[in-house]
Formats: C-alpha cells, structure tokens, sequence
C-alpha cells in the first residue's frame, strides 16, 4: 500500500483504532460492540481487503486489518526513524522502536494483537526491512543470514513483547510467539 493511500484509510479509521487500541489484549474484539464500527466502515474495510488479496498484501479478517493499518503505521514512523538516524546499532533502533510504540499506544495494542497472531505482517513491513539491513552491516562478519534473520526477528518479538507486559495490558507469561 503506497504511503498517501495508507495515511487515508488511517485517517478514515482513526476512530475504530484508537477504541481497538484500547482493549485489553487477553479480549477477543467484537468490533460493532466494543468500537461502534459503522456499517459503511465495515463495508470499506471488507473492499479494502478484497483489493488488498489481488495484490496479496494482505488476506484476513476486518479486525485483521484494522490492526494491520495500526501496524503499517507504527513501522511507517519507526522506518522515517531508522532513515533519519542512519549507522546506529541494533539497540539503539530497537530504542527507536519503543519511542515509537509508545508514542502510539492505541496502534502499539492493534499491533502487538496482529503480531501475536502471525508475525509475517511486521516482518514484510519496510521498517523491518530496514531494521534488518542495519542489523546485517552490525553483524556482517556472521554469514548465517538465516541465523542473522531470526536473530533480528527474535529482537523485535522481544521489542513488542516488553512493550506489552510493560504497558500493563497482559500478564508477562501469556504472549507466546
């Protein structure tokens, strides 16, 4: 999804992200109860993920979605960071990452909900992309880039992982990924 067309549909579902955001992450969502989605929104949302499955970006459900827009949004503002401060090391970007997610809490929630479910969507993302460039040019003397790949998969799992238990949403052993 370019990068105009992203920022209008979570403009157009600010509303519904910021309620999703809001609970609890041990809850199912039942979106009509818990956020007051409107019809024409949940009509949207189901066009929007039909344009989304040609292109194979993306192929879930409405709730699925809703915090995949939370997602790209959080990775779109941590790849403006990871461009912005270009060289740093590996806990330094993850640093980046908590600022990040803790100045969109709300979307932090919706994604952390996503990321628990299939961890694919941030990995496909271009702020992990590049977060794992810099983590190549950290560690470029170990040629196991499939080693280097869990290793950097391994960190931002942990990333999201503090983020919620420290957030207090969840209890610290029930995030499993």
């Amino acid at each position: 999804m370019q990068q105009n067309e992203l920022l209008k549909k979570y403009a157009y579902y600010y509303n519904v992200l910021q309620k999703m955001g809001m609970i609890p992450l041990k809850k199912d969502i039942v979106l009509a109860t818990d956020t007051g989605i409107e019809d024409k929104e949940i009509q949207m949302a189901y066009n929007d993920i039909n344009k989304l499955k040609k292109t194979k970006e993306f192929d879930s459900t409405i709730t699925d979605y809703l915090c995949w827009l939370s997602t790209m949004i959080i990775m779109y503002h941590w790849s403006l960071q990871i461009r912005t401060w270009r060289n740093k090391k590996t806990r330094e970007l993850l640093i980046l990452l908590n600022s990040t997610l803790v100045a969109h809490n709300s979307d932090a929630m919706n994604t952390i909900r996503l990321f628990h479910k299939d961890p694919q969507y941030v990995f496909d993302t271009e702020g992990y992309k590049l977060f794992y460039e810099s983590v190549k040019q950290e560690f470029c003397k170990n040629k196991d880039t499939a080693k280097l790949e869990r290793f950097a998969q391994k960190k931002i799992s942990a990333a999201f992982f503090s983020y919620a238990h420290y957030s207090n949403t969840m209890e610290f052993g029930e995030f499993v990924v």
